[in-house]
């Protein structure tokens, strides 16, 4: 059997239904239930990233966790993080800023890049007060 579309329907509303399926059906639907519940819990999921881990053991695990009798929660069923929406924006940014950013901060372009797209509000908050200190050095010079 492959992926489930009831399953992820079933984590939140029908115990019966998670109990009654095999081990190898857990198995089969493990990667698709952690990179849907990694939207709203990424840490939880990444606890259980573990190559040697018992997936249908953590299937239940999660299943007695979100478990609410009713419909699954909207955010189940939208885009993981702000990858596009940040993306977007990434080009506006001063890049002879955005190095001397990840010099100060000793990261990676990559790793600001990335942070970014993640969160594009902190960053822009964080980028813009390492600005004003940089134009303060400045002016003390």
């Amino acid at each position: 059997m492959a992926y489930d579309k009831n399953f992820m329907n079933a984590i939140f509303s029908d115990r019966e239904y998670i109990a009654k399926m095999t081990t190898e059906e857990k198995r089969q639907n493990f990667f698709t239930m952690c990179r849907n519940i990694s939207k709203q819990y990424p840490t939880d999921v990444q606890m259980f990233n573990i190559t040697k881990i018992n997936q249908a053991d953590v299937v239940d695990v999660f299943a007695d966790k979100l478990y609410t009798g009713g419909r699954p929660p909207k955010w189940i069923y939208t885009k993981s993080s702000g990858m596009e929406k940040g993306a977007k924006g990434s080009d506006s940014i001063n890049k002879k800023l955005l190095n001397e950013y990840c010099k100060w901060k000793h990261m990676s372009v990559k790793d600001v890049e990335n942070a970014f797209i993640l969160f594009p509000d902190d960053f822009k908050k964080d980028l813009a007060e390492f600005e004003k200190y940089l134009k303060d050095i400045k002016s003390e010079d």
